[in-house]
Order: C-alpha cells, then structure tokens, then sequence
C-alpha cells in the first residue's frame, strides 16, 4: 500500500486526497449531522403538539371547574334521593322506558331503562349533575335493536 502511495504522481495524491476528504464529510452528515436534526425536528413537532394538548386539557379543566361550581350551587338538599329521582324521572321525557327504580342503599338509588337513545341517556345524566347533583356511580350500557338505541342501568348518588 505504502509503496502504491510512493508511485502516484503528485497530482494523483491530490486527487485522492480531496476525495477522501469528501467522503469523510459525507460520512460525518449521514452518521451524526442528519439523524440530529431529524431528532430536533420530531422534537419540536412533539412539543407542539404537546402544547396543543395542554391548552385543551386547561380549558376542559376550566369547563370541568365551572360546571362544579354550578352543579354545587344548584344541589337540591330537600327530599330523599329516591324522591328526588322520581320526580326527575317522570319530569324527562322518557320517563315510559323506565322499567325499575329502587333504593340501592342509603345514599344512592338505582333505576333501569329498557329502551333509550344513548344520546338522550347522557343528556339525562348531566342534568341530574347539575341540577341535582347527583353522580353516576355505576353504569351498564348494552347495546339495544336500533341505532343508538341502548339498555342501561345506572346508579346515581349524591354528590360530596
């Protein structure tokens, strides 16, 4: 090898020389420089979209906050649960779907739907929430015939 060096002309050594060079740049992009700015970049990608996340987070929290505070101050204190959830019950407007209510225990009350839209169902729910302040404990949800259509039963409480 040494003796191959020794017979090249000088301006082959040159030329050699330059290519090495070249490829030892080319080396250096490929192995450090490129895969460091490719990880910069999907780091600043991540943190945008971590910030994206957060800015949603905080304003569901602030929702989340307000509704709180809503629901606490429209708590119904007068009545019994099981009262209370009659009276709720036969004011909705699917009050013929309910197919049993019954006190579950002291402080929460258990009803069953045969047949209702799940949409309607949430909707429900968060009224007794807020107006009532009455959490849902335990929900079983089953899919019903028709779209949207489920079989629930749900046991609600009052909320602390």
């Amino acid at each position: 090898m040494k003796d191959w060096w020794l017979n090249l002309a000088l301006r082959e050594k040159k030329m050699l020389a330059a290519g090495a060079v070249v490829v030892i740049l080319f080396l250096l992009y490929k192995i450090l420089w490129s895969p460091l700015v490719t990880a910069n970049n999907n780091l600043r990608t991540r943190v945008l979209h971590n910030q994206e996340t957060l800015t949603w987070i905080q304003q569901a929290d602030q929702r989340i906050q307000s509704l709180l505070k809503t629901s606490q101050k429209n708590v119904s204190p007068a009545g019994s649960l099981l009262g209370v959830m009659q009276t709720a019950l036969h004011q909705s407007a699917f009050a013929a779907e309910i197919s049993q209510l019954r006190q579950a225990d002291n402080d929460s009350v258990a009803f069953s739907f045969k047949k209702i839209d799940f949409d309607h169902l949430i909707v429900f729910l968060t009224t007794l929430w807020q107006k009532q302040g009455l959490l849902v404990s335990q929900i079983t949800v089953i899919p019903g015939n028709g779209p949207g259509e489920v079989v629930a039963d749900v046991v609600v409480k009052r909320g602390s």
